[in-house]
């Protein structure tokens, strides 16, 4: 027999206290900061390229300037956008 859920439905999502949701985001902090910091770096090595070395690595001067362009917050999967 399942265990029933008392006080909630089961179709509501579980909230954590706020001092754990605070202290979670908190420790989340310094990764983002450094995925964020390699992310536009990363991009203005790839906005100081020559052509011949982005045909090198299969990047079009348009895809470059549109990915220098991405703000630092925009972390993708490294996949390409038209990937899918």
């Amino acid at each position: 027999m399942p265990q029933q859920m008392i006080g909630r439905r089961a179709s509501e999502p579980i909230r954590l206290p706020l001092a754990r949701r605070l202290a979670t985001a908190v420790a989340r902090l310094p990764g983002a900061v450094f995925r964020w910091y390699v992310a536009q770096q990363t991009r203005l090595a790839l906005a100081r390229l020559d052509d011949r070395l982005l045909r090198d690595i299969g990047v079009s001067r348009e895809q470059a300037a549109d990915e220098a362009s991405q703000s630092f917050w925009r972390v993708g999967d490294g996949l390409p956008r038209d990937w899918r």
